[in-house]
Protein backbone atom coordinates (compact mmCIF):
# COMPACT_ATOMS: atom_id res chain seq x y z
CA UNK A 1 0.00 0.00 0.00
CA UNK A 2 1.13 3.72 -0.70
CA UNK A 3 0.08 6.38 1.14
CA UNK A 4 0.43 10.17 -0.13
CA UNK A 5 0.50 12.44 1.99
CA UNK A 6 0.97 15.21 -0.34
CA UNK A 7 4.13 17.07 1.88
CA UNK A 8 7.10 15.43 4.04
CA UNK A 9 6.52 13.08 6.47
CA UNK A 10 8.40 13.68 9.55
CA UNK A 11 7.34 10.67 11.44
CA UNK A 12 5.27 7.80 11.65
CA UNK A 13 4.35 5.32 14.36
CA UNK A 14 2.27 2.07 15.04
CA UNK A 15 0.00 1.72 17.40
CA UNK A 16 1.17 -0.78 20.16
CA UNK A 17 -2.29 -1.56 20.98
CA UNK A 18 -3.20 -2.75 17.35
CA UNK A 19 -1.95 -3.78 14.67
CA UNK A 20 -3.60 -2.04 12.16
CA UNK A 21 -4.17 1.46 13.48
CA UNK A 22 -0.94 3.87 12.22
CA UNK A 23 -0.20 7.78 13.07
CA UNK A 24 1.60 9.72 10.69
CA UNK A 25 2.82 13.54 10.98
CA UNK A 26 3.22 15.85 8.40
CA UNK A 27 4.60 19.00 8.75
CA UNK A 28 1.71 20.64 10.02
CA UNK A 29 -0.96 18.55 10.65
CA UNK A 30 -1.46 14.29 12.14
CA UNK A 31 -3.15 11.93 10.43
CA UNK A 32 -4.11 8.74 11.97
CA UNK A 33 -5.20 5.33 10.46
CA UNK A 34 -7.12 2.09 11.32
CA UNK A 35 -5.86 -0.53 7.87
CA UNK A 36 -9.05 -2.37 9.42
CA UNK A 37 -11.53 0.23 8.84
CA UNK A 38 -10.41 2.26 6.14
CA UNK A 39 -7.80 1.29 4.16
CA UNK A 40 -7.70 5.05 1.53
CA UNK A 41 -8.43 7.91 4.19
CA UNK A 42 -7.38 8.79 7.33
CA UNK A 43 -10.07 8.48 10.35
CA UNK A 44 -8.90 11.43 12.00
CA UNK A 45 -6.61 14.16 10.82
CA UNK A 46 -5.89 17.16 12.59
CA UNK A 47 -3.75 20.69 12.90
CA UNK A 48 -2.80 20.59 16.27
CA UNK A 49 -0.41 23.96 16.42
CA UNK A 50 -0.11 27.50 14.57
CA UNK A 51 3.40 27.96 13.41
CA UNK A 52 5.66 25.86 14.62
CA UNK A 53 6.04 22.58 12.52
CA UNK A 54 5.76 18.80 13.82
CA UNK A 55 8.50 16.99 14.17
CA UNK A 56 7.46 13.84 15.66
CA UNK A 57 5.17 11.95 17.37
CA UNK A 58 5.25 9.23 19.57
CA UNK A 59 1.99 6.97 20.89
CA UNK A 60 1.56 6.32 24.68
CA UNK A 61 2.31 2.24 25.73
CA UNK A 62 -0.26 2.34 28.17
CA UNK A 63 -2.91 5.13 27.91
CA UNK A 64 -4.69 6.39 24.31
CA UNK A 65 -2.52 9.28 24.23
CA UNK A 66 -0.40 10.97 21.19
CA UNK A 67 2.38 13.03 21.98
CA UNK A 68 3.28 15.70 19.17
CA UNK A 69 6.80 17.12 18.98
CA UNK A 70 7.43 20.43 17.52
CA UNK A 71 10.32 22.99 16.13
CA UNK A 72 10.14 25.03 19.01
CA UNK A 73 10.70 22.71 21.67
CA UNK A 74 6.77 22.35 22.31
CA UNK A 75 5.06 19.32 23.28
CA UNK A 76 1.29 18.44 22.43
CA UNK A 77 -1.26 15.67 23.82
CA UNK A 78 -3.72 14.72 21.81
CA UNK A 79 -6.15 11.80 23.82
CA UNK A 80 -7.59 9.79 21.08
CA UNK A 81 -11.31 9.22 20.37
CA UNK A 82 -12.87 6.08 21.66
CA UNK A 83 -13.67 4.60 18.37
CA UNK A 84 -10.14 4.23 17.67
CA UNK A 85 -9.44 2.77 20.06
CA UNK A 86 -10.95 -0.60 19.58
CA UNK A 87 -8.70 -3.49 19.88
CA UNK A 88 -9.32 -6.75 18.00
CA UNK A 89 -10.43 -9.80 19.40
CA UNK A 90 -9.20 -11.32 22.92
CA UNK A 91 -6.42 -14.19 22.17
CA UNK A 92 -7.25 -17.37 24.83
CA UNK A 93 -4.27 -18.94 26.55
CA UNK A 94 -4.03 -22.07 26.30
CA UNK A 95 -4.16 -24.28 29.68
Amino acid sequence: MLFDMGMIVVDAMWAPYSSTVFACATLDRIYVYDLNVEKHKSLADKKPVKNPKLTNLAFNSKDPIILLGDSFGGITVIKLSPNLLKRGPEIKKKE
